[in-house]
């Protein structure tokens, strides 16, 4: 996971330039948002581990793509195929738009809380999250009954873990000590 995600930052970074320098940004999201789901149907990438070479697969790919893309966007993908990098695709497209997310100021969150939040907690939580992060905020709620208890927030490399577990889990530990 983590070695995709090292191999594809510098694709996206390169293609968020790109696009930023260019006003495409939305194009660019566009373009390898189809390309990634071509890159994941499962008889293309049976495709990628075989013996096509990098331009059988490259003109294969153009010919089911052929007006999705720019020349750009062509180059781009020809790029990755030939340093055998397209397999991380649809790593570069989450990392792109993470970089857009992050241009444009907002903050993905997730929220795992132990029972269904009403509509008045999830806007709260997503006003307290916004002041603390300075960004405007959208929360991905999911239900873990395993933490008896409280949420546990993560963003990015943040954690903040207020369940009723952690609590226990902690306290178990100052007990045993």
């Amino acid at each position: 996971m983590y070695e995709m995600l090292t191999v594809a930052r510098p694709y996206a970074k390169a293609a968020f330039s790109f696009a930023v320098q260019y006003k495409s940004v939305e194009f660019w999201q566009e373009m390898l948002t189809f390309s990634s789901m071509v890159s994941r149907n499962k008889q293309f990438y049976q495709l990628l581990s075989g013996i096509l070479s990098p331009e059988t697969l490259f003109k294969l790919f153009i010919a089911i793509c052929h007006d999705k893309l720019d020349a750009y966007g062509r180059n781009f993908i020809y790029l990755m195929i030939e340093n055998g990098r397209f397999k991380v695709l649809p790593a570069v497209l989450d990392q792109f738009i993470e970089l857009r997310a992050s241009l444009e100021g907002i903050a993905k969150v997730n929220v795992v809380s132990a029972s269904p939040l009403s509509d008045e907690q999830q806007a709260k939580t997503a006003i307290a999250l916004g002041h603390r992060l300075s960004r405007k905020v959208h929360i991905n709620y999911t239900i873990d009954n395993c933490l008896v208890g409280g949420m546990i927030v993560r963003h990015a490399d943040i954690v903040i873990n207020g369940s009723i577990r952690n609590r226990l889990d902690r306290l178990a530990d100052v007990l045993k000590a």
